[in-house]
């Protein structure tokens, strides 16, 4: 019987175990750790996973699946303390948002006879931890999938394997690209609307404000009642990564601030001028939108 151990039982790690369980996959023990105790005996009670072992050191032992499910930022801790530990032959993978670091830690840590695919499910919710999760969580999103140098074939598999079990779609991506593209459709729409959010509720005037909230607002600021914590990364991540569509999203509320003035000076049968309007019809059409 092939072991599989999660590491870090919240809501992506317990809804990969009850999404696995779903599966009914011949030959899996699945095995969870974490560090919060509470965190996973509610997930063992849900039936995400077989055992718990809250030893971190000695739950990867004689797997040959480890799955990191743990903040991007408690990763390269996990992995200085399993690389002692970890069989030959056993492939790693991980959900982190961003990924130059976390690959580059596993290129640091773990030895050189695992193999380190990385990976990222494009799924979530504002909730958060064990009780949140879903065995359906993962369904029709895409699972994206970045082999470490040296990988071997059959833990590209592995991982591939995983997200197709868990529902998602297989995305082979590499680093940069992966990195560019979820600051700018994932993290940056966390940061906006939870500064947006922040912002308001400092304000003297926020009872006042409040009262006056409706269902655009409770849209805008939807994002923002999830766990800022864990995109904590988006600051100290590459800025080439960040730093445009910040620039970018900054020039356009330049654009949008300074559009009625710009329309008060035109004459009058320019005033409307499509320039200053969103094309609602011709917006990208999202497909199955997530949290992440």
């Amino acid at each position: 019987m092939d072991r599989v151990t999660i590491v870090g039982m919240g809501l992506i790690g317990t809804s990969i175990g009850l999404g696995l369980k779903k599966a009914k996959l011949d030959e899996i023990e699945l095995l969870g750790t974490d560090m919060d105790s509470s965190a996973s005996g509610k997930a063992s009670r849900k039936g995400a996973v077989d055992k718990i072992n809250r030893n971190l050191a000695a739950s990867v032992e004689g797997a040959r699946l480890v799955i990191l499910a743990t903040p991007v930022m408690a990763m390269k801790e996990v992995m200085q303390v399993i690389g002692s530990s970890l069989e030959e032959g056993c492939t790693v993978t991980d959900t982190g948002s961003t990924k130059a670091e976390i690959m580059g830690w596993a290129k640091e840590y773990l030895p050189s006879h695992v193999s380190f695919v990385g990976g990222h499910p494009m799924a979530g919710k504002e909730q958060s931890g064990p009780d949140a999760a879903e065995d359906s969580l993962f369904q029709g999103t895409t699972y994206c999938i970045l082999p470490g140098d040296g990988a071997r074939p059959e833990a590209v598999k592995t991982v591939t394997s995983l997200a197709e079990a868990l529902g998602a779609t297989p995305l082979f991506m590499d680093v940069q690209e992966h990195d560019s593209f979820v600051a700018a459709a994932s993290h940056l729409p966390m940061v906006l609307s939870t500064a947006l959010v922040t912002s308001l509720a400092k304000s003297p005037s926020w009872p006042e404000i409040s009262s006056l909230a409706s269902s655009g607002f409770r849209d805008v600021s939807r994002l923002a009642s999830g766990e800022f914590q864990k995109y904590g990364f988006y600051a100290s991540g590459p800025h080439g990564q960040h730093g445009q569509p910040e620039i970018a999203v900054r020039n356009r509320i330049a654009r949008l601030r300074d559009a009625p003035q710009q329309q008060c000076n035109q004459p009058a049968e320019s005033a409307d001028s499509p320039g200053f309007r969103v094309d609602v019809e011709h917006l990208p059409q999202v497909a199955n939108p997530q949290v992440t």
